[in-house]
């Protein structure tokens, strides 16, 4: 049967097996972003620019294996308990709406983290507060869109790799009496187990 692409996103779908092989490969897909990998191909760290453990794509990465896997986690237990989402057209908006979750409380951990530091970097009362408020502005209101703009596209491909490759269409179940064909066995169903029905004696009859 010829499947459309409709079909592909909204059908039911199960997790595919082996459960653990697939859940990495989807785990793994999922965080390579070709935005944030192909950069670091092209654009490879500098020492100048610190090394790669200053590098904020190598620390967006990490977030991002953080973030998938809690993001599955969080979606098998829903199905575990709810039997949802059923299809990858749900899957994918689950990770939409838990990567603007995400993204957006790692942008306010951020915000406050600059703002610890140039209260405490500069001496006096008025520094510290003017530190703190250019701290507010350029990450807060400034970098807000820009993180968010990145946040949901990441999450998009996130649930794209991980409802195409973690899960599956579930099979076609194929009936007892076509299996039992198949081996050239009598059909197995109600009908061929059923008794005779009883025939009348010879010499008999109804009035």
């Amino acid at each position: 049967m010829r499947r459309t692409f409709s079909d592909l996103f909204r059908g039911p779908v199960e997790w595919r097996r082996p459960l653990g092989l697939y859940n990495a490969l989807g785990w793994l897909a999922a965080v390579a972003w070709p935005a944030i990998v192909g950069t670091l191909i092209i654009f490879p760290p500098t020492r100048e620019a610190g090394g790669i453990l200053h590098d904020w794509r190598l620390k967006a990465l990490i977030a991002a294996g953080l973030a998938v896997a809690a993001i599955m986690y969080l979606i098998r237990g829903e199905r575990e308990r709810e039997g949802g989402p059923s299809s990858r057209l749900g899957i994918m908006a689950r990770f939409l709406l838990f990567g603007f979750i995400f993204s957006l409380a790692a942008l306010i951990l951020v915000v406050l983290g600059f703002s610890v530091l140039a209260a405490f970097g500069n001496e006096g009362f008025l520094p510290a507060l003017g530190g703190i408020e250019s701290t507010l502005f350029l990450f807060g209101v400034a970098g807000l869109p820009v993180a968010l703009m990145m946040g949901v596209s990441y999450a998009l491909w996130a649930g794209a790799m991980v409802a195409l490759i973690s899960f599956a269409s579930p099979r076609p179940t194929v009936p007892k009496a076509r299996v039992s064909a198949l081996f050239g066995g009598p059909p197995d169903d109600d009908t061929a187990s059923a008794p005779p029905a009883p025939t009348q004696p010879a010499g008999t009859d109804e009035h």
